[in-house]
């Protein structure tokens, strides 16, 4: 973390937060198995984020979910970032 934090330069940090990741899964299509990964995360109260790369993928992406009754929250809020 302090390499990190080092290269931000006149960065400020208010609060550190520690986050957990792993790497993507990948379902090649596999809706089903993505549901029920989604259902045990929600159920163990882990929060997921999932990013896409433009809002027309986002759009089918989402319209996949909804046709097997995956409710998400969507946001189109993108904020970019700056460096020196």
């Amino acid at each position: 973390m302090a390499n990190f934090q080092r290269g931000l330069g006149r960065m400020q940090w208010t609060n550190i937060e520690e986050v957990t990741t792993r790497p993507a899964t990948q379902y090649y299509g596999q809706i089903p198995a993505l549901k029920e990964d989604l259902n045990y995360a929600q159920e163990s109260g882990t929060t997921v984020v999932l990013l896409l790369s433009d809002d027309k993928r986002a759009q089918a992406f989402s319209e996949s979910l909804t046709d097997f009754e995956i409710s998400i929250a969507q946001t189109q809020a993108v904020q970019k970032i700056k460096f020196n």
